[in-house]
């Protein structure tokens, strides 16, 4: 019998100055993640939520109000179901580089 667990890559930084375009945005990769379960919040360091998304295509483009966030350590919390049903969170740190 084949497993479907879901499984997540979570990038630790990111640059959205980069000249890779790949780089330019942050966001988690997975697969077997159950459609429409998905929810990713992105904080900063005081606790305020300055991003937010349920479509796991989208992703953060560093940015605050238009301008370029500052470097530094930014915060997350990820939410998704498994194929199965199962209730996964994920909680961690991001690297805003320039």
């Amino acid at each position: 019998m084949a497993e479907f667990k879901p499984r997540v890559f979570i990038p630790n930084s990111f640059n959205p100055k980069s000249n890779v375009a790949a780089n330019r945005v942050w966001k988690p990769a997975q697969i077997y993640v159950a459609p429409n379960s998905y929810s990713l919040e992105i904080y900063d360091r005081w606790g305020q939520r300055i991003f937010e998304t349920s479509d796991e295509t989208k992703g953060w483009d560093g940015k605050l109000n238009g301008e370029f966030a500052p470097t530094g350590v930014y915060t997350f919390q990820l939410r998704y179901r498994s194929i199965e049903g199962a209730l996964v969170e994920r909680r961690g740190t991001l690297n805003l580089l320039y």
